[in-house]
């Protein structure tokens, strides 16, 4: 059980930020050789190499086009014969994209490809994704506590409900019906709700 929980924990820490510049070797090394290695040593069952390298390969060209697959042949059962193939797939749609993708695109698609393989209950999650799950986990929300609409035709940002009578928005004095017109010296007036 302990396993588990590890492995869960290493599954939801993958949220360092990315740069243009990375390059797919540093990439594909720093964080899927280093995924491959976590499940290979942490994982509470045996994965085989080969499975978790077609799961990866199908989660990086699946991310790309949904109608898009590709199907390795000649695997070797070796984790260090594999994770080079998968390398060789990666630099080959790198290279030969209609469209420029991204090493870390690549990569982020590739674990999310190989984690799906392990069970129902390992995902792959974003940083994006990560304060909503806090949330749900967590059972707190960091917000100021009120939702907000857009008022045409002036395009200023109302208030339009404060969540409860205690969130940092209410203390604060915010009300309902309150228009926001700027943040930070920056005006509201064509800002979107989200």
């Amino acid at each position: 059980m302990q396993k588990t929980a590890a492995w869960a924990a290493i599954a939801l820490l993958w949220s360092v930020p990315h740069t243009a510049a990375t390059s797919l070797g540093e990439e594909f090394k720093e964080y899927l050789v280093a995924t491959a290695g976590h499940i290979h040593r942490y994982y509470i069952e045996e994965v085989s190499p080969d499975s978790l390298v077609k799961a990866g390969v199908h989660g990086m060209f699946s991310a790309l086009d949904v109608d898009s697959d590709c199907t390795l042949h000649n695997l070797h059962g070796d984790w260090k014969q594999n994770l080079s193939t998968f390398y060789e797939v990666a630099r080959v749609v790198d290279s030969k994209a209609y469209y420029p993708v991204g090493a870390d695109t690549l990569v982020r698609f590739a674990i999310a490809g190989m984690l799906g393989e392990l069970d129902p209950y390992t995902v792959f999650m974003e940083r994006r994704d990560l304060a909503n799950f806090n949330i749900h986990t967590k059972g707190h929300y960091g917000g100021l506590g009120f939702r907000i609409q857009t008022v045409y035709p002036d395009s200023a940002i109302a208030v339009w409900s404060l969540l409860h009578d205690q969130t940092p928005a209410a203390l604060a004095g915010v009300k309902s019906g309150d228009l926001i017109l700027a943040i930070d010296d920056s005006t509201t007036r064509h800002m979107s709700v989200g």
